[in-house]
């Protein structure tokens, strides 16, 4: 589980939590104010916004590496997958 800090004392911050037990097994500290962390439908990578710095990361869901950045973005926020609406309900 990824999850965004966005309106703590270190609004940069991107936690890594193992859904079994719960601990953090790894922090991603870039940017300005990072937040919205998104799966790829395939769930290879993770959209990351920076509110405040104008730019939105990818990173390796598995390695946790910055595979690209794009940039001049203005206040990006949230990263939604167009994979959920092709879910049929009531799955």
């Amino acid at each position: 589980m990824w999850a965004d800090s966005m309106f703590a004392e270190q609004p940069n911050r991107i936690y890594v939590i193992d859904k079994q037990t719960f601990d953090v097994v790894h922090v991603i500290e870039e940017g300005i104010q990072t937040l919205h962390p998104e799966f790829t439908a395939d769930g290879r990578y993770v959209y990351v916004s920076d509110w405040q710095g104008n730019v939105v990361r990818v990173y390796d869901a598995l390695t946790f590496e910055k595979v690209a950045e794009v940039g001049d973005v203005m206040t990006p926020t949230g990263i939604f997958s167009v994979e959920r609406r092709m879910e049929p309900l009531g799955h």
